[in-house]
């Protein structure tokens, strides 16, 4: 028997089971994907309250106003501003560079005291907290979630998902808004 025939047995094993050893040496190892989302991931998803909320130009909105789609939600910690409005803004801009799926979320701006000035091509939907069923989508978003998160996401089933802080930036909601809507 010559050499090659020899080793061959041994090349096949090395091709078929390095990866498998790879893998292993990896993940015992500590090496973790950078999948992983930017906010804080709420390990069980927490079912949103359903209410009819008032919307800007006082009408009621549906119960179901955050089911359906995936809704980018934004709660302005006291009056908006007009570092609100931009960070709705930015928010916003997450939002269309979703392209193709850009249908498939909204944005919701959940604020006190009086309605804030947007940009008239701002596709924005606009809900008070200040009536009874407000404060209390107001308050089941302030204790769902530790510390100062503002930014939340919530799926078409209507359960919140993901909490952001103020200061997330526009590339890493934009990279898990799309890894959500890839896998639903």
């Amino acid at each position: 028997m010559n050499r090659a025939a020899r080793l061959q047995p041994y090349l096949l094993m090395a091709v078929f089971l390095g990866p498998l050893l790879l893998a292993a040496v990896a993940y015992f190892a500590g090496w973790r994907s950078s999948a992983a989302p930017h906010g804080e991931l709420l390990d069980t998803p927490a079912p949103l309250p359903e209410l009819a909320l008032t919307t800007s130009s006082g009408t009621l909105t549906s119960q179901d106003l955050l089911q359906r789609r995936w809704s980018l939600i934004y709660v302005a910690q006291a009056q908006c501003n007009l570092d609100c409005v931009e960070q709705l803004n930015r928010i916003n801009q997450v939002r269309l560079a979703l392209g193709k799926d850009m249908g498939r979320a909204q944005v919701v701006l959940l604020y006190t005291g009086p309605a804030p000035r947007l940009p008239d091509r701002a596709d924005v939907i606009l809900v008070s907290l200040d009536d009874s069923a407000g404060r209390a989508m107001g308050e089941f978003f302030a204790t769902s979630t530790a510390g100062d998160r503002e930014i939340f996401v919530t799926d078409p089933l209507g359960r919140l998902v993901i909490a952001y802080g103020p200061d997330v930036a526009r590339r890493e909601l934009l990279e898990d808004i799309e890894r959500l809507l890839a896998v639903l």
